[in-house]
């Protein structure tokens, strides 16, 4: 069993080693990836990726926004979602 983790996202995680360590105490006896994929291309990068790992089930985290943000906010959730076959839980 693995836990896989991927960030899309043009900016940088500051703190992936003291994430994956975190993980790597919490699951010891599971292997931890940590994978950060940088580019405006979050589309085409999160397809790759679905199709490299075909993972049992996608677990997504979905920045929340106001109620005037949302009027006018592309969800990229609800994208994700219909690319995948796996079940899914959004977060």
């Amino acid at each position: 069993m693995a836990i896989n983790i991927t960030h899309l996202d043009e900016l940088a995680i500051k703190n992936v080693p003291s994430l994956k360590s975190a993980l790597n105490k919490r699951f010891q006896d599971v292997e931890i990836n940590l994978i950060q994929k940088m580019g405006l291309d979050k589309k085409n990068a999160f397809q790759k990726q679905l199709s490299d790992l075909n993972p049992y089930l996608l677990i997504m985290f979905a920045h929340h926004c106001s109620f005037w943000q949302s009027l006018f906010h592309k969800s990229f959730t609800k994208q994700a979602i219909s690319y995948s076959k796996s079940p899914a839980l959004v977060v």
